[in-house]
């Protein structure tokens, strides 16, 4: 199950694409519900992916503070983490290795990604070529609230 952010940021689209890619890779059916990304929402939705997937088993959320929100909800109604559900989230937040269990999340390299943008407004003030599609690579943080191999 994925919590995709809101399809309007091409982040947003890429993140989903990827997760649509690796479902086909490994026969996975595709089940998505897209979220803002705020804790409100990711409440919000939380609640709904249980009504439309009670079977759920793994939540990748669109960021950590919708992925603390999910765990919230999950643990309301009574799931273990990650015994019944796993949670991944995305951006490793200071409060992702504070929480009990401690989130595993996906980081991005944020200095660097800085560093393009002010790059690119510069390049783009002065007339140069700007470079409109960046990719930088990410790392998955394992941490308890999922079992990994």
């Amino acid at each position: 199950m994925e919590h995709s952010g809101p399809q309007k940021y091409s982040s947003a689209r890429d993140r989903y694409r990827g997760y649509v890619d690796t479902c086909k890779q490994y026969g996975r059916e595709v089940q998505n519900l897209e979220c803002e990304y705020s804790f409100e929402q990711g409440l919000l939705t939380a609640e709904e992916i249980l009504e439309k997937y009670p079977a759920v088993d793994g939540i990748i959320s669109c960021n950590d503070m919708v992925a603390i929100s999910v765990f919230k909800v999950l643990r309301r109604h009574g799931y273990q983490i990650p015994e019944d559900v796993q949670i991944i989230g995305f951006d490793n937040v200071a409060l992702a290795h504070l929480m009990t269990p401690e989130l595993t999340t996906i980081r991005q390299p944020i200095a660097d990604m800085g560093k393009t943008a002010v790059q690119c407004i510069i390049n783009y003030a002065t007339g140069a070529d700007v470079t409109r599609e960046n990719k930088f690579p990410v790392t998955l943080i394992k941490r308890e609230t999922t079992v990994m191999k």
